[in-house]
């Protein structure tokens, strides 16, 4: 499977120095599907963090279990917005745009 990295840059980090604070976000829909997903896809998100050779960065990994991502309200995705919105979150990575949401217009609002 192709993954999909998403970059949410969220504040000017240069400007606001210090470390970059990186949001994983993992999610699996059922509770027939393995819970080792979630750390499947945070694995594939910090090899992409790896890769790109990234210093000083604080991750952060969010996650929603046995929850599909038709839900618009979940622990997770709520926890992600929150850390959006009170700045603690400079950039937001996921295996895969689905993960965030199953319809691309939610998600392109949390964008």
């Amino acid at each position: 499977m192709t993954s999909f990295l998403l970059l949410l840059t969220v504040s000017d980090v240069q400007m606001r120095g210090g470390r970059t604070r990186i949001v994983v976000y993992a999610r699996f829909s059922t509770d027939q599907q393995s819970p080792r997903s979630i750390g499947d896809q945070v694995a594939i998100c910090r090899e992409h963090l790896d890769a790109m050779g990234l210093e000083d960065i604080e991750i952060i990994v969010v996650k929603d279990e046995a929850i599909s991502g038709e839900h618009a309200r979940r622990p997770g995705i709520d926890q992600v917005w929150d850390l959006i919105e009170s700045g603690e979150c400079d950039v937001l990575i996921a295996e895969d745009l689905s993960r965030l949401y199953r319809h691309s217009t939610r998600a392109m609002e949390l964008i």
